[in-house]
């Protein structure tokens, strides 16, 4: 876990200088339905009609990323 936390603050690291001077500053990651396992696997969701593996696992992983850089970034 401490590798994790290491490499989240590297990305944030990073980042920061494009967030210098911004009073907010907002990083917006975009994932989609086929990252959620709910949608995937709900059947009357068009995301369950797609076999798309790697597409879906890069999806679930940006929205995981990005959960994980602001419980990271509240510390």
């Amino acid at each position: 876990m401490e590798q994790l936390g290491a490499a989240l603050r590297a990305w944030r690291d990073r980042l920061d200088p494009a967030t210098v001077g911004f009073a907010h500053p907002v990083i917006v990651n975009v994932s989609s339905g086929m990252g959620s396992f709910g949608m995937t696997q709900d059947p009357a969701r068009i995301e369950s009609q797609y076999a798309l593996p790697l597409y879906s696992a890069s999806k679930a992983a940006v929205t995981m990323l990005t959960t994980q850089y602001a419980r990271d970034s509240r510390a």
